[in-house]
């Protein structure tokens, strides 16, 4: 079940809202579930209203295994480092911040298009133990390039899979690369990570309009309580620990997936609660450090400063940190 709602007006969180209560009555979720994704939702609708004039929000109940609702708020807006904070508004923010919206949601992702900017808030409709805390942001490389040539997915199940995307180039044709190799991870996600590259790279090499994509797959396995990561090209894993000032590299290969193509092989790493695994595209500098004092900081803010910090305006940027809970 899916809607999007041009929101323009007070009356349009009216529709938000009614929509919200139509869809309750269709699935399964708990009072305290649907009373904090109607505040997720309320707080992304005004802020357009606010600060932005007009903007879209988008509802969509995903049937899966642990269900799940996503809402969509696309506007114009900027992130700041302080946009997780309760209170926050100055010129071109979102408002009244992102701190609200931060607590309620089980997962947040952002997208900065332009002057665009998407923000995804995920929310389960039973108490589903989420065992990792999720940021993501991810910007294209020109101000007014609405097409981004990096992707990025999550999936959570009795395994966490996450997978960064940074296809060749930049624009519409890399964009339709990384998306098509996103979807075919995403359709075969239940595969060792070492084939989905594999079956990637068949792919895209048979594929006469795409282009060649570099990437990287973690899995966290929480039953054998391992890491599992491989990667092709120049998408970067960093496992930064939380209670020592130390920091570990899983290797990727060099190569391209869909063009020069070298076998890749699967490394483990012990799972540390409390650990942060940062996932980037080349558009982050290698240098990325997340200094030991700053490791148990909030992940929107944590996600933000360090793009701002490494982050290469000349390139697609894309950093993935995900806390094991």
């Amino acid at each position: 079940m899916r809607r999007a709602i041009e929101i323009e007006s007070r009356g349009s969180l009216l529709m938000v809202q009614n929509w919200l209560e139509e869809l309750r009555g269709n699935i399964e979720i708990t009072d305290k579930k649907f009373s904090e994704l109607s505040i997720i939702a309320a707080e992304l609708s005004e802020n357009i209203i606010k600060h932005c004039g007009k903007g879209k929000i988008e509802i969509v109940y995903h049937d899966s295994e642990h269900p799940y609702i996503v809402t969509v708020s696309e506007n114009v807006g900027k992130l700041s480092e302080r946009s997780s904070e309760d209170g926050i508004s100055s010129k071109d923010s979102l408002g009244i911040g992102l701190g609200i919206v931060y607590r309620l949601s089980d997962e947040v992702f952002y997208e900065q298009y332009g002057k665009i900017l998407q923000i995804r808030s995920i929310k389960y409709c039973t108490d589903f133990p989420s065992r990792t805390e999720v940021a993501v942001l991810s910007y294209p490389t020109l101000a007014d390039d609405k097409l981004n040539g990096d992707a990025f997915l999550i999936l959570k199940n009795k395994s966490d899979l996450l997978c960064v995307i940074d296809a060749l180039g930049h624009g519409k044709d890399a964009h339709q690369s990384a998306m098509a190799a996103l979807n075919l991870v995403k359709k075969n996600h239940k595969k060792d990570i070492d084939k989905l590259i594999g079956d990637a790279h068949e792919f895209l090499k048979n594929s006469r309009d795409l282009r060649g994509v570099m990437m990287s797959i973690i899995r966290i396995d929480y039953k054998a309580n391992k890491i599992l990561s491989c990667g092709l090209g120049d998408v970067m894993t960093k496992i930064f620990l939380p209670n020592e000032q130390k920091t570990l590299y899983p290797l990727t290969r060099d190569g391209i997936v869909g063009d020069h193509f070298r076998r890749v092989t699967i490394q483990k790493f012990e799972i540390v609660r409390g650990a942060i695994i940062a996932v980037f595209t080349d558009g982050i500098s290698s240098k990325l450090d997340i200094p030991l004092a700053f490791r148990a900081e909030n992940l929107v803010r944590l996600v933000n400063s360090m793009v701002k910090k490494y982050g290469r305006s000349y390139d697609d940027r894309t950093l993935l940190l995900a806390r094991i809970l």
